[in-house]
């Protein structure tokens, strides 16, 4: 059938939003474009639309897909949509961030400020092992030390804070030896990482 642009009926390109990491729909009927005249059989049409995306940082999943105004989504008839991988904001890797465990010293001397962290990188996914102080007080910046193979771990804990220092684990940090994959050594920073 030929593709209308001028009728009730017409057929318009739309968009859907899903979350990326657990498929679930975000925003179904997001935004549309109209086709700027009738398409026909081996036609094509380029359709100019703006797109708003969610207002929440994450990993989604932008479809294209086509609709018959007051009849069917196309994805509704067995057409495949075409998808593209849209990060927006802050984009944690949830499968990375749930297996990354870590361990907070309070390095900043403020009664509390690991606990305060601990609950930040939980509402994030990551794994917490401990809290503890370190065994000075004397952390002007927050320190991340991370085991030789987790660097891509400590970049995902690194796109939550804002002041923050960062360096593998070494001979230099023993008095701090953990089995987590990250090493947190709050400084008196640490505020500024928190943005709740």
């Amino acid at each position: 059938m030929t593709w209308e642009n001028n009728i009730r009926a017409r057929v318009d390109l739309g968009v859907h939003w899903y979350n990326r990491d657990t498929r679930e729909v975000v925003i179904f009927d997001a935004d549309s474009g109209e086709l700027p005249y009738n398409v026909g059989r081996n036609d094509s049409a380029t359709v100019k639309m703006i797109i708003t995306a969610p207002d929440k940082p994450g990993r989604y999943v932008l479809a294209y897909d086509l609709i018959h105004e007051t009849v069917t989504w196309f994805s509704q008839q067995g057409v495949i949509p075409l998808e593209v991988d849209v990060n927006i904001g802050v984009t944690l890797d949830l499968s990375l961030v749930k297996k990354t465990s870590v361990v907070i010293y309070n390095g900043a001397g403020i009664k509390g400020a690991a606990a305060e962290f601990q609950e930040y990188l939980e509402k994030y996914g990551f794994k917490i092992k401990d809290i503890a102080n370190a065994k000075s007080y004397d952390f002007d910046k927050t320190l991340i030390l991370y085991k030789s193979n987790k660097l891509t771990n400590a970049e995902q804990l690194a796109l939550i804070l804002n002041s923050y220092k960062m360096e593998q684990y070494s001979d230099n940090w023993k008095n701090y030896y953990s089995s987590a994959n990250i090493i947190v050594i709050l400084g008196k920073d640490y505020k500024d990482n928190i943005k709740w």
